[in-house]
């Protein structure tokens, strides 16, 4: 029940040194103020003071205009990066995380808004910078700024079964959001949720503390389930079904024909944007939650699955084949697909590009990563041909500048259209694009130039245009015209009992958007389990 406050309270209010602003909204009930200060201690003795005069349980402290003002246009606080010299001689990761201090300035930047639209981005509904009771903070961010580095990774852990991975790889649509960019640097929310988890691990390296600790948590308490659900692949999707659905009391196994998890996080992701101790360790941290695995194991069918007794299956395979460019010469020696390219990396494969020349087709993350892990190979010439401009690329806007730092050329409104060479290849012819109307994608469509072909000396051809599922086992299973699986909005397919999500259903997308959808597959999978039992 709303206290009672008269305006005389609220004039009292306002004549306090420390306030700006006072405003009071019932039903429902809200105080809002708005601080001059910056002091810790002298706003939280005045919260304290006021939740005591009056009797309120929750009290908003609003940024002021002055605040606002002064924080627009700041620079975030840089994140320290290996040198030219010393990353394009080795896989060592590139950016090397914040310290604690860097950590806790960035997150002052934080202008603390009452309805924070950084969180309306935010494919995993991340509790950012709201209000958040059980904390006594505004969300990790505000966490980090009063130095409880502990109870911002519990936060975290609530939404996301990866921080520590995503922190590194996720395409932050969070901060497209932040007002902070309007005239200046958004807040570095990926960065911050980075830190929070590579500081709790390396408290866990100095013997104070101990990350499982913080994941059996979540189970405390929970009532297990006699339900058990299989799924299908381990990559970003098949893990965060696993995750939810484990804290909703199921019992979990997760098949994968690998012999490693962590599907194209493990597998294509370069180890200088995501190191696999990092990924390992995550994953090792969800399977003490006692999520079953068996590696190296083929499904064929749903019906095996349902016989051995389990009550739903999620199937989140991913979209591992690569698409072929359909252009003569596609068949010579030294055209190596994006995928392949890099998951031979990944397992360790002898790949010597030293002294040779390479090109890479593409825009997206694939690309990127292939020109970049081209030129850590050993490459002399490494050039990137994308048929759209640099605008409309769709790979992450960082990697994209990071790769222009290293010295990758770029072709932009360019195609190839023949590979040569006498078996082996030699050349990439390309030609001129112009863009046209937008397509079906939203982004301007590329055509030819007369008459505006051009050639590339090229050793190794890297077709990294995307990819699609591997669906063709699925013969009970109703699919799109790209092969993808066609779901409802609960994540459920056309067979009963069975759900799916990440790139099997989004055709190639990002870790998080992968993640996002096996969220929704898994209270998906919750639903129609309480509605059968």
């Amino acid at each position: 029940m709303s206290p009672e406050v008269g305006e005389d309270s609220l004039e009292d209010l306002r004549n306090l040194k420390i306030v700006r602003e006072v405003s009071l909204i019932l039903e429902p009930f809200d105080l809002v103020i708005k601080v001059e200060g910056e002091n810790k201690q002298e706003i939280d003795a005045f919260v304290s003071n006021l939740k005591e005069m009056h009797g309120f349980k929750e009290i908003l402290l609003s940024p002021t205009l002055k605040t606002l003002k002064r924080k627009a246009g700041t620079r975030r606080i840089d994140m320290a990066e290996l040198s030219l010299r010393e990353r394009i001689t080795s896989f060592d990761e590139v950016l090397r995380g914040y310290t604690k201090e860097e950590a806790i300035e960035e997150a002052k930047r934080c202008l603390r808004c009452k309805k924070p639209s950084c969180e309306k981005g935010c494919l995993l509904d991340l509790p950012i910078s709201s209000y958040q009771e059980d904390y006594d903070a505004r969300g990790f961010v505000g966490l980090i700024t009063e130095e409880r580095f502990e109870e911002a990774y519990r936060l975290i852990l609530t939404k996301c079964a990866l921080p520590a991975t995503l922190g590194r790889i996720c395409p932050h649509p969070c901060e497209d959001n932040c007002l902070l960019g309007k005239k200046g640097d958004p807040l570095a929310i990926c960065r911050l949720k980075r830190f929070v988890a590579d500081y709790i691990y390396e408290q866990e390296k100095l013997m104070k503390a101990n990350t499982r600790d913080f994941y059996a948590e979540l189970i405390k308490g929970i009532e297990k389930k006699d339900q058990r659900v299989a799924i299908i692949g381990s990559g970003p999707a098949g893990l965060e079904v696993a995750y939810e659905l484990i804290r909703l009391g199921y019992g979990v196994t997760i098949f994968d024909k690998m012999h490693a998890l962590g599907g194209m996080l493990y597998w294509e992701l370069p180890y200088y944007r995501l190191p696999k101790t990092v990924l390992q360790k995550e994953i090792s941290n969800l399977l003490s939650l006692g999520i079953e695995t068996r590696s190296q194991i083929r499904i064929g069918n749903m019906d095996d699955l349902f016989t051995q007794g389990y009550a739903a299956v999620f199937i989140g395979v991913g979209a591992p084949i690569p698409r072929k460019l359909g252009i003569p010469g596609e068949d010579l020696e030294g055209v190596y697909p994006g995928e392949l390219f890099l998951k031979d990396v990944n397992l360790g494969k002898e790949v010597d590009f030293t002294g040779k020349k390479v090109v890479v087709a593409g825009g997206g993350n694939t690309a990127i990563d292939s020109v970049r892990t081209a030129l850590r190979l050993g490459a002399k010439k490494v050039s990137l041909v994308y048929r759209r401009s640099r605008r409309e690329m769709p790979g992450h806007v960082h990697e994209i500048i990071e790769a222009e730092k290293e010295g990758i050329l770029f072709y932009f409104l360019a195609s190839p259209v023949r590979l040569m060479g006498d078996n082996k290849l030699e050349m990439v012819e390309c030609v001129r694009m112009k863009l046209v109307e937008t397509d079906e994608s939203g982004r301007r469509r590329p055509i030819p130039i007369e008459h505006s072909e051009f050639l590339l000396e090229t050793d190794v051809f890297i077709p990294a245009i995307g990819r699609t599922p591997d669906t063709g086992w699925l013969s009970d299973i109703k699919l799109t015209k790209w092969d993808t699986i066609v779901v409802d909005e609960n994540g459920a397919t056309s067979l009963i009992g069975v759900f799916a999500g990440g790139d099997v259903v989004n055709g190639a997308s990002t870790s998080g958007e992968a993640m996002a959808s096996g969220k929704i597959a898994a209270q998906g999978i919750h639903a129609y389990l309480q509605q059968k039992s």
